[in-house]
């Protein structure tokens, strides 16, 4: 495979990923802030930690039955583009 298409397909992979895990926050966390009359600033954190109270969430949507949102898609995602961005930096030289 070419390098070059090999990094088009890391970022935008990466780049998909990213923007697909940010959705996922989103959506997840608006339909339980909504009923709890919360602000969506207060699970910021969730999207890069299922650490505290996002754990706790996560693990309550869990138990019945919901698919919880899971930050190590955003780490997945940022793992790609950092490869991508090191393969596109290294081809210039």
């Amino acid at each position: 495979m070419d390098a070059k298409k090999l990094t088009r397909i890391l970022l935008t992979l990466g780049g998909v990923t990213v923007l697909g895990a940010l959705a996922w926050w989103y959506y997840f966390y608006t339909h339980l802030a909504r009923p709890l009359r919360s602000d969506l600033t207060d699970v910021i954190p969730c999207i890069y930690s299922s650490g505290g109270s996002c754990g706790l969430v996560s693990g309550l949507a869990s138990f019945g039955g919901g698919t919880p949102y899971e930050p190590m898609v955003l780490w997945v995602g940022v793992a790609l583009l950092g490869i991508g961005f090191a393969f596109k930096f290294a081809l210039k030289e």
